[in-house]
């Protein structure tokens, strides 16, 4: 699941309803490895993903 939108997750986290779509993808990614692999993307931009109206609330639900 995972594999077919690396590098395309930080735009999901950015756009106006796609951000629901993302913060479901990582709730329901079955492995572990899954969810670190889509943290790790995060933690690359975090300074500039965390203003943003839409990617923060994402940030928020993966790391809270």
């Amino acid at each position: 699941m995972t594999d077919k939108i690396k590098g395309h997750f930080i735009h999901l986290m950015t756009s106006k309803y796609s951000h629901y779509l993302a913060s479901k993808l990582y709730y329901f990614a079955p492995r572990d490895d899954q969810k670190a692999f889509l943290r790790s993307e995060v933690a690359d931009q975090m300074q500039k993903l965390i203003m943003h109206a839409y990617a923060s609330e994402v940030i928020e639900y993966i790391y809270c």
